[in-house]
């Protein structure tokens, strides 16, 4: 039980100077070059959340590690608490003297830090059946322990993205969570998942440490293309992205968005498409012309032909005055004057009616500005059809 005693004291007074001084810690164990920042590309955040996943799948001894490394990153009572009950997992399944020491000493730190925790009173419980068990260990097999424990070098890779594989170093796809034992040196680390970009990262593994990485995927783009009526802006969730029909697919965030094409004189079409990940999708928007565009284009039209009527009748007015003089006092001369004076008065007539009819048929034309609506539902939508390319 001496034995026991002194090693308890040992390990806990290299725990709390691990909480003091990260560098100090490590230069205990002769590896403070090992605790540079180069050397743990990952943060402690990283290893914190890799830590929880590998506690909940049973890898204690990742957990422990990870715990350890990110403690000396960011000092804090909690995570010797983390750390101590990794060890009791860890010590229930295998029975190791080791771990049971271990885990009594990092409680013991812990309740001498937190005593009024709010984590405090289970700590204690666990403390105290762990003291209850009647069990000791040299001191050779104690340092065997330790130096195994710090001797190895893991990594573990995890992403939230249902589906993600990883592989290291061009190997085969392996799927999510891992963890595994890795050599020193750099390597390669790529997750991947349908539908999203590739994460990507360097690693330069030095000899005793845990690596995690927590993989957050940014999913891929999609792509749009719209064919609707020529010279049609297109709208995406109210931003303005181009002129149909495009000439090459544009990229558009995934998920559901309110789709808005519109074009002077025609029915604005509002409708919400999901866009998926990574996928071509090709929309096709029908545009209905407003009545009051139509009516606009008839009412010049009309203007126009009218304005010719005027046209044609005032030159057939000049040709028939001309005649009239060259037989003037003649009755062919009469008549011809009759008819130059019939024909003026059709002109007129007709070049008022042909500009009123053009002035209201323009007017009618330019101010022609359907109200665009954002819901995806309404009287003005127009027909649309969307095909998904994958």
């Amino acid at each position: 039980m001496l034995g026991q005693t002194r090693q308890r004291l040992w390990v806990l007074l290299a725990v709390c100077l691990s909480g003091l001084s990260p560098r100090l810690a490590a230069a205990q164990d002769g590896e403070a070059a090992q605790t540079s920042k180069t050397a743990r590309p990952t943060t402690a955040a990283e290893l914190i959340t890799v830590a929880d996943l590998a506690h909940r799948l049973g890898q204690y001894g990742f957990a422990i590690q990870a715990l350890k490394q990110a403690h000396q990153t960011e000092p804090e009572p909690q995570k010797w608490l983390a750390i101590a009950d990794a060890y009791t997992q860890r010590f229930l399944v295998k029975g190791a003297a080791y771990d049971r020491l271990q885990a009594i000493t990092y409680y013991d730190g812990y309740l001498d830090a937190r005593p009024r925790g709010p984590k405090s009173e289970g700590a204690r419980r666990a403390l105290a059946d762990l003291e209850s068990r009647d069990q000791t260990v040299d001191d050779e097999a104690l340092s065997k322990a330790r130096a195994a424990e710090r001797q190895k070098t893991r990594l573990a890779v995890t992403a939230s993205t249902m589906g993600a594989t990883v592989r290291i170093d061009d190997g085969r796809a392996q799927k999510l969570p891992l963890f595994v034992f890795i050599k020193p040196g750099k390597h390669g680390v790529v997750v991947s998942a349908a539908g999203y970009q590739d994460h990507e990262r360097q690693l330069e593994i030095a000899k005793g440490f845990a690596y995690g990485i927590d993989a957050e995927l940014d999913p891929e783009a999609a792509k749009l293309s719209v064919a609707s009526t020529t010279g049609a802006q297109v709208h995406i969730d109210g931003r303005f992205v181009g002129i149909a029909p495009f000439d090459e697919p544009i990229e558009v965030e995934p998920g559901k968005r309110l789709l808005l094409v519109t074009k002077h004189g025609h029915w604005p079409s509002t409708q919400q498409v999901t866009l998926k990940r990574g996928a071509s999708h090709e929309l096709e928007v029908d545009l209905t012309m407003t009545g009051q565009h139509l009516g606009g284009i008839l009412l010049a039209a009309a203007g126009g032909a009218t304005l010719f009527t005027s046209v044609v009748t005032g030159v057939l007015s000049f040709t028939n005055e001309t005649a009239a003089q060259d037989s003037q006092g003649t009755e062919e001369g009469d008549a011809a004057l009759a008819r130059s004076e019939d024909f003026r008065d059709v002109s007129g007539v007709t070049l008022g009616v042909g500009l009123g009819l053009s002035l209201v048929g323009g007017i009618l034309l330019v101010f022609d500005e359907p109200a665009v609506s954002l819901s995806p539902q309404g009287p003005g939508q127009a027909g649309a059809t969307m095909r998904v390319v994958f």
